[in-house]
């Protein structure tokens, strides 16, 4: 995925840059987001989800699918070859309480500027996560606002739940630099 801007360009918007509710087999390639006080992408109820060459620039938050009590996102996930600077929230966060993410591919972004967690990753109750890689990051003082964390990654159960959630992740071969704790 090229960072070319091929796929459009989404400039100074006070509201979500791009909003998918309920969505399947979304694809979101080559898209230059930038100037963006909300969030850049935000999902919630997603299955099939491809991320590929977004440029992210100026945002309240970068891809935000961590609502809470959903199952924001399920079967195949996709983040790659995309760069995401300056933000006052996460540069990426997805949270699920329920639902099967059959895979999860997560690499060769790069992350710079600021962020509480630059990459937030929430598997809880129900939810699972069958494999994963987080795989060829590049994080530039990034996740220097308080918690300080580059990559969080989170699993484990509410009060309420009855289950425990699985998760299977290969973190590897990330790169990160500046002010922040790396991996949590």
């Amino acid at each position: 995925g090229l960072r070319d801007a091929s796929g459009g360009v989404i400039d100074g918007t006070t509201s979500d840059g791009i909003l998918i509710t309920n969505g399947q087999n979304i694809t979101l390639r080559s898209l230059t987001l930038q100037n963006i006080s909300a969030s850049a992408v935000r999902g919630l109820g997603i299955s099939n989800l491809t991320l590929t060459g977004l440029t992210i620039s100026n945002i309240g938050a970068g891809g935000d699918f961590d609502e809470p009590a959903s199952a924001n996102l399920t079967g195949v996930v996709s983040v790659t070859n995309s760069s995401f600077s300056t933000a006052t929230g996460k540069f990426f966060a997805m949270k699920n309480v329920s639902g099967t993410i059959s895979s999860l591919t997560f690499e060769n972004n790069t992350f710079t500027n600021g962020s509480p967690n630059a990459s937030d990753f929430e598997i809880f109750d129900t939810a699972s996560l069958t494999t994963g890689t987080i795989k060829g990051n590049t994080y530039s003082n990034a996740g220097t606002i308080s918690p300080n964390v580059a990559i969080a990654v989170h699993v484990g159960r509410t009060s309420v739940a009855t289950m425990t959630p699985f998760a299977r992740l290969d973190v590897e071969n990330n790169t990160i630099t500046g002010s922040n704790a790396g991996m949590r």
